[in-house]
């Protein structure tokens, strides 16, 4: 699925997603169209450095795709010794 949509251009395969607000504990993502599970990881990996810094991190994204399995992102709090929640 990931691949055809790349191929036929409906998502964008080159880029980085980019923070357009934030503040101590939140965060708004522009995916960029990119691939979901790579603006889902680099979305967790905000929400994990604010959660242990401030005790919370809630980091939404616009403009992404199918991010995979949720249970992922939410394992990778996990393993951070946070609680996880992700949905889409």
């Amino acid at each position: 699925m990931y691949v055809n949509d790349i191929k036929n251009g409906t998502t964008a395969k080159d880029g980085d997603p980019i923070i357009l607000k934030q503040s101590p504990g939140t965060a708004l993502v522009d995916g960029q169209n990119l691939l979901g599970p790579y603006v889902g990881k680099f979305c967790m990996n905000i929400a994990i450095e604010k959660a242990k810094k401030v005790g919370i991190g809630l980091v939404a994204a616009r403009r992404s795709n199918h991010f995979g399995i949720a249970g992922y992102y939410s394992i990778k709090a996990v393993e951070k010794d946070l609680i996880g929640w992700a949905v889409c």
